[in-house]
């Protein structure tokens, strides 16, 4: 099971971000690994993978993996980003369980908030003149 499929489940099927991004013409919430349609309109929710993060001991590697993941979440005004960013950061922060995904599922063992939101304007983004808040996160899994 991957862990961005496992995330993006998560995110897909999770009310308060579905009541913030809004959903498509297929009814699925506007959350994307990556890269989002360009025919998507804001609000919508983009994550993708930074880094992964490996740790170590003396006498084996454990089976826990870290992976350090970015958020950005797309609106039309300051106040519709924030709200997405809210609403995603209430569904993963301090989360653990299994989250899942289409072939199984991911055991967290915790979400950890790296970096408190970083609010910018786009004018060059692909649809322009938007808001967009950024977060970071790392997650524990097995």
């Amino acid at each position: 099971m991957d862990l961005i499929e496992s995330l993006y489940a998560r995110l897909k099927s999770d009310s308060g971000v579905i009541a913030a991004a809004g959903v498509d013409d297929a009814g699925v919430a506007k959350v994307y690994p990556a890269i989002a349609p360009q025919s998507i309109d804001a609000p919508f929710h983009v994550f993708q993978v930074i880094a992964g993060i490996t740790e170590h001991a003396m006498g084996a590697d454990g089976g826990v993996r870290g992976t350090l993941v970015q958020f950005a979440s797309w609106g039309k005004t300051r106040e519709q980003s924030r709200a997405l960013a809210e609403a995603v950061n209430a569904s993963l922060k301090d989360f653990s369980g299994t989250a899942m995904g289409g072939s199984g599922g991911v055991n967290v063992s915790r979400i950890f908030e790296e970096t408190e939101y970083m609010e910018d304007f786009e004018e060059g983004a692909a649809q322009e003149g938007l808001w967009v808040t950024r977060q970071d996160m790392t997650v524990w899994y097995e």
